[in-house]
């Protein structure tokens, strides 16, 4: 059984979504990076958006997840309202949402603490976690999405 992380982020003024599947059972799980997209600066955002959309639509196959968790941003009161950056984030977590739920029915979006939650532990527990499956600091926060998704995929 496979599960499936997303974790959308903006780079160089440019989005980037990464996907990670985790599968196995405790303690030997086994990570692997399966999807990137990274949105051509050359094209306007609509379009950005569009070829997000398709990318994803025909990696998802594929892929063949269980379940899937897209991590999303995670708030403070003191975020400072909504900016250019995250208006863009939110709006391809939508596209994520919306593409995994037309195929998989088990899909949620969870920021870095409802993760945790799901995970029955903190939040920098679950992202070292990830870490050291998949032997990568760059991605703890897909792959603590990867180890909820997961677990998703076991709930009843």
């Amino acid at each position: 059984m496979a599960a499936l992380g997303l974790y959308p982020f903006i780079e160089g003024g440019r989005f980037t979504v990464v996907g990670v599947t985790i599968s196995g059972t405790e303690p030997n799980l086994t990570g692997k990076e399966v999807f990137r997209y990274r949105a051509d600066a050359q094209e306007d955002h609509p379009l950005q958006l569009a070829g997000l959309m398709g990318a994803f639509s025909a990696a998802l196959g594929a892929i063949a997840p269980e379940a899937i968790v897209v991590r999303s941003m995670d708030f403070s009161g003191r975020s400072g309202g909504l900016t250019v950056e995250k208006a863009t984030k939110l709006e391809v977590e939508g596209i994520l949402l919306a593409v995994s739920r037309r195929a998989v029915a088990k899909v949620e979006k969870l920021r870095g603490n409802d993760i945790a939650l799901k995970l029955g532990t903190n939040k920098l527990t679950a992202e070292n976690r990830a870490e050291a499956i998949f032997a990568s600091k760059g991605l703890r926060e897909v792959g603590a999405a990867a180890l909820a998704a997961l677990e998703l995929a076991n709930s009843g």
